[in-house]
């Protein structure tokens, strides 16, 4: 999956709202059509972003995966 642009560069994440952590955090897959932001220290997480969540059906593979993964860093990024 390293192949897509969404996992090119780290995006904007703010730090854990549970432990402060800024550096070890993991943000791509949960599982299959699942993506999260998770914090590598404590294990926080801001919750799976999946299939149903995002897509009204007319995206391409690629294109839904990005807005998954957009909305994952939007709801860590809520929370911190």
């Amino acid at each position: 999956m390293a192949e897509h642009k969404i996992f090119d560069s780290k995006p904007d994440l703010k730090p854990c709202p549970f432990c402060g952590e800024k550096d070890q955090l993991y943000w791509g897959h949960a599982h299959a059509m699942a993506f999260h932001v998770q914090c590598l220290v404590c294990g926080g997480s801001g919750g799976e972003i999946g299939y149903p969540d995002a897509s009204d059906g007319k995206l391409t593979l690629e294109e839904l995966e990005v807005q998954l993964m957009d909305k994952a860093i939007e709801a860590w990024n809520k929370r911190a």
